[in-house]
């Protein structure tokens, strides 16, 4: 089994481990708790260029209103960091 449905069965500070019955659900819970983590970086440091970038990958550039920035790229703060 993969990482994420291993760890739906151990005891971890994961949210809504028990929807991850099977290894597709384990993964969607994985995500989840990662986006919520970066999101959650993002707000604690505003000026965390490594956690914004990593958050817009993973959710496909969307800000908090489902709308991309359309930079299809990583910005300089990234880049620099």
């Amino acid at each position: 089994p993969s990482d994420c449905l291993r760890l739906m069965s151990e005891e971890s500070l994961m949210i809504d481990t028990s929807e991850g019955t099977d290894e597709d659900s384990a993964k969607n819970v994985c995500k989840s708790n990662s986006i919520n983590a970066l999101r959650l970086a993002t707000d604690l440091d505003g000026n965390n260029v490594v956690a914004m970038h990593m958050l817009a990958a993973m959710t496909g550039g969307e800000d908090g209103d489902g709308e991309t920035d359309g930079k299809g790229r990583a910005s300089n703060e990234f880049v620099s960091a």
